[in-house]
């Protein structure tokens, strides 16, 4: 992996000198973001005829992490860079048996979101993030076109975070990650041809801690000394030479190809095939697991040590061939689309234990006939339909209205368990499960009126979820004989006066029957700030300050050795995460091409308030910090 990054860093260095500018008439460059758009995977194969200049803006640059990009609708482990978990339950929306790893997903390059570009000149993009706590993003972007109609590209992104928890005097890392992406588009000059090529790479490791060791007869309140906390895992601190084994790694691989040939001359009738082969190497080691110094080993933070005493080695291996063929194509003027196609998936599913080699394989072979179909009634108004059968057991159906003033949907799924849910064999958990499919529907609501300087959109959700496989308190993987049923209602709007601008966000949840789901009742985020130009438009800015807010709830906990949250135990109060009110500041900036963001998260720490506060049971979130970052974009 990083020779690929330093083979991509040195093709940039090399080629920016051989590219040659274009000026008009009064030498100015004519190049810009007008003249770089993207397209994503969706927008070739549903024929959305759309292309998006890239994205130019400073609103909300400084926030770059995921955590808070996704307005915190998620828990982690409190640092940058760590497993991800939504809070809010959300219909799946393919299926199929999946592996189960999910929570290093956003961290990753996603092959359904992949930008694929046309531009008239080379582009690049090169973003940089420092945070005092140690916190750091580097990700640089480019693509050109070879021939007009022949685009190639690619992406690289290396971040790391420092532990905050227990930290014995040198950075000891908590987090690294590499991720890569290679792209390239091809269309025939005659548009009768399209081919799509992509690659991705996720390279992540986290060095685990378990969490904050609360001392006999401590409460929550008295766990906010950071770095001077004991973890519950011990591990020796990966600064020195020898390096930390207790860690969990995922490293997973995609190759993609989509080719696809207009029948007729414009695109009544088209032939498409997609292939898809994917890697996932799942790990997790502990060499802690017995030591001479009590203090100094992790054999009782696990519930069992089935095959060795001494340490912890577990793999799993996963490899998947897909291949997706059928027929699509627009008619009645390019307003209605259609889709229909065949899908075969072969994959292998294997767990390794590396001290007695014992080795548990399963082998799966799925096929799939779906369809899809849209009805853009004008520009601004579309009915769509979407079906998905996997032959003898899943099914999906999904219906959706969008207009102008009003979006709804309805969507009905029966859904397998993950791999992991059905089989793991590893040092410290062992299942052999048969579950049943998962059954799911959901009807959603959002009108938007938009009244001048003020734009609000309320919304409501119903959604009922029977036989939904969960991790129990245990960690172990459990399937609810009840229905669960969560009810969610709430209003995002924006009011904008001259360059005055005010978002809001409100959310209740309820949430009934079997307690296998949990989430906060009431979720609140509001952001204030001015935006405009200055130095006669020389400079841009956006000044603000954003307050996020949750109500109490009994949080997921976090299991190290699965790599999954779980349900935690009500009888244990350090596991009830209390509501806490999180205000950031923030500036961003725009000077021609470039973007600098400075901010400072949790300013309000300590005011008023505990003197922090826990985003998963025992692991505390980030205390105040500074964070700046710079963004370039070159177009020549």
């Amino acid at each position: 992996m990083r020779k690929i990054i330093f083979i991509c860093i040195l093709y940039l260095l090399v080629s920016f000198p051989a590219y040659c500018q274009i000026l008009d008439d009064s030498t100015k460059l004519i190049y810009s973001a007008k003249t770089t758009q993207y397209f994503t995977f969706g927008d070739v194969l549903y024929n959305t005829n759309r292309k998006t200049s890239i994205d130019t803006s400073l609103i909300n640059l400084h926030n770059y992490n995921y955590y808070f990009k996704n307005g915190i609708l998620y828990q982690d482990l409190g640092n940058f860079g760590t497993p991800l978990n939504r809070i809010y339950y959300e219909v799946p929306n393919s299926i199929g048996k999946k592996l189960g790893f999910t929570t290093m997903n956003e961290y990753g390059y996603d092959p359904d979101k992949l930008e694929y570009f046309d531009t008239k000149s080379p582009y690049t993009k090169v973003m940089y993030v420092q945070g005092a706590l140690g916190q750091q993003m580097l990700e640089a972007q480019h693509t050109q076109n070879i021939k007009p109609y022949w685009n190639v590209g690619f992406s690289i992104k290396r971040m790391v975070a420092i532990k905050q928890i227990g930290v014995s005097g040198v950075k000891e890392q908590q987090m690294t990650h590499y991720s890569f992406n290679t792209h390239s588009s091809y269309f025939s000059k005659n548009k009768r041809y399209t081919f799509l090529f992509s690659f991705t790479h996720l390279d992540h490791v986290e060095y685990e801690n378990g969490g904050i060791l609360p001392d006999s007869g401590a409460t929550k309140a008295d766990l906010f000394h950071y770095k001077l906390e004991t973890p519950q895992l011990y591990s020796r601190p990966n600064g020195r030479t020898v390096p930390t084994h207790l860690r969990s790694y995922q490293k997973t691989s995609n190759f993609r190809f989509f080719n696809q040939y207009n029948i007729t001359k414009g695109k009544g009738l088209q032939v498409f095939h997609q292939f898809d082969y994917s890697t996932a190497f799942i790990r997790y080691d502990d060499d802690y697991l017995y030591n001479l110094v009590p203090s100094e080993q992790n054999a009782g933070y696990y519930p069992n040590l089935y095959f060795d005493t001494i340490s912890t080695h577990d793999r799993i291996a996963y490899e998947l061939y897909e291949n997706k063929a059928g027929i699509k194509g627009s008619a009645i003027k390019e307003k209605l689309f259609y889709l229909a196609y065949a899908r075969r998936r072969d994959f292998g599913y294997s767990q390794t234990n590396y001290q007695t080699f014992q080795r548990n394989v399963h082998r799966y072979h799925e096929n799939f006939i779906g369809g899809q179909a849209e009805y853009r009634i004008t520009d601004t108004m579309a009915l769509s339909a979407k079906a998905e059968y996997y032959i003898g057991r899943d099914y999906l159906f999904d219906f959706n209205f969008r207009s102008k003033f009003l979006d709804a949907g309805y969507t009905s799924i029966s859904y397998s368990p993950t791999l992991f849910q059905l089989s793991n064999v590893s040092n410290s958990y062992i299942w052999q499960n048969d579950f049943s499919n998962t059954y799911a529907n959901s009807a959603r609501i959002a009108a938007k009126v938009n009244a001048g300087r003020l734009f609000i959109s309320p919304f409501a959700e119903y959604t009922n979820v029977y036989q939904m496989i969960y991790y129990n308190s245990q960690a172990l993987p459990q399937q609810s004989n009840g229905l669960v049923n969560m009810t969610s209602v709430g209003l995002s709007g924006k009011f904008t006066y001259k360059i005055f601008c005010a978002e809001e966000y409100i959310r209740y949840t309820n949430i009934g029957g079997a307690d296998v789901w949990r989430a906060p009742a009431l979720f609140n985020m509001t952001r204030l700030y001015v935006y405009g130009p200055l130095f006669r438009h020389a400079l841009r800015l956006q000044l603000g300050v954003e307050a996020f807010w949750k109500s109490g709830y009994y949080g997921n906990a976090y299991s190290p050795a699965t790599q999954q949250y779980y349900l935690s135990d009500r009888s244990n109060s350090f596991n009830y995460l209390d509501s806490y009110l999180l205000t950031n500041v923030f500036l961003n900036t725009q000077i021609k091409r470039g973007f600098v963001f400075l901010k400072f998260s949790h300013i309000n720490q300590g005011i008023a308030q505990p003197p922090g506060y826990f985003i998963t049971p025992y692991y505390t979130a980030l205390p105040r910090s500074f964070e700046f970052g710079v963004r370039w974009l070159f177009y020549d």
